[in-house]
């Protein structure tokens, strides 16, 4: 529990597409998924109760059954509202568990996904009403506050990074199973029932929202986004706390980096030559002799503006 409050380094991206197939093999496999689907049963159903109860409605019961279904009974407090939010985040909860679990991981925050996770199945596990959905909370829980409280913090990010991946592909192959048979999902008929719209809508809305879901995911676990980010910025920085000031050859060569001079604006260029000027004015203000360093300090400057340097 200790390393909750740490941040922790993000997986490298070669390893988190292993760890991502890992998961999506358990999950293709029909003899794992049989007892593995119920963990996304639990976060399914645990999406009702929470989304229930912020919208005003008292839980009754939960049910975990054996055959991978389940059943959450509420009914309003106060007489107002619809349960149509309620009804309609069970089939998109994993999904969104595993989004988020995948964005605090993406900032190093691997303790408090997990975290999360246990908090998640501490809360179903007040309403659960039956022997079988007791037995798989407790498994579940427990796994993950062992986790949580005995194993070091590398153990805790390969944990987050598989529990990840897990919900945002569960999340996908359970809505992709209602797509193809709407007439059998009950959360469907009932939105139905509200809306008068058919139940392959509800289930198309679904199977769509949880593959966005699996895209963002994965681009966050992979750290895909961050190098998009980088590709379209064109242009890196070099820190003047990075910069050695013994090295003045450092100071000219490490201050800036330049891939499309053609596409900078002007204003670019200009914050581009403060930035070079300022970080070579840093490193030179400790070393000796003063003045190579200067002249090796406007010589990038003025590169990086876009001018011949004259010397």
């Amino acid at each position: 529990m200790s390393t909750i409050g740490e941040i922790q380094t993000p997986l490298p991206t070669t390893q988190a597409v292993l760890i991502g197939v890992l998961a999506a093999i358990l999950v293709t496999g029909s003899a794992v998924w049989n007892n593995m689907q119920h963990a996304e049963t639990v976060v399914h159903e645990g999406a009702h109760v929470v989304v229930g109860i912020s919208t005003g409605y008292s839980v009754q019961r939960v049910l975990i059954n054996k055959d991978g279904g389940g059943k959450t009974d509420m009914v309003s407090t106060s007489g107002a509202g619809s349960p149509g939010p309620a009804m309609f985040a069970g089939y998109i909860g994993a999904s969104v568990a595993g989004l988020i679990a995948a964005a605090l991981i993406s900032i190093g925050h691997m303790a408090i996904a997990l975290f999360l996770g246990l908090l998640l199945y501490v809360v179903v596990l007040l309403f659960v009403r039956n022997l079988f959905g007791l037995r798989v909370i407790l498994i579940c829980g427990l796994l993950l506050y062992l986790v949580l409280r005995y194993t070091t913090a590398g153990v805790q990010t390969v944990v987050a990074y598989g529990a990840a991946w897990f919900l945002l592909i569960s999340g996908t192959k359970v809505a992709f199973a209602a797509a193809r048979r709407p007439s059998l999902v009950t959360d469907a008929e009932l939105l139905a029932g509200l809306t008068r719209l058919f139940r392959w809508v509800w289930c198309f809305l679904w199977l769509i929202l949880t593959i966005a879901a699996l895209v963002v995911g994965g681009a966050l676990l992979t750290r895909a986004l961050r190098k998009i980010r980088i590709g379209l910025h064109g242009t890196t920085y070099a820190s003047a706390s990075t910069l050695n000031a013994d090295d003045p050859e450092a100071c000219a060569r490490a201050s800036w980096t330049r891939r499309s001079a053609s596409s900078r604006s002007r204003s670019s260029r200009a914050a581009l030559y403060a930035s070079a000027t300022w970080a070579c004015s840093v490193s030179s203000a400790s070393s000796a002799p003063r003045r190579p360093v200067s002249a090796r300090c406007v010589d990038a400057a003025s590169t990086a503006s876009g001018a011949k340097p004259s010397r």
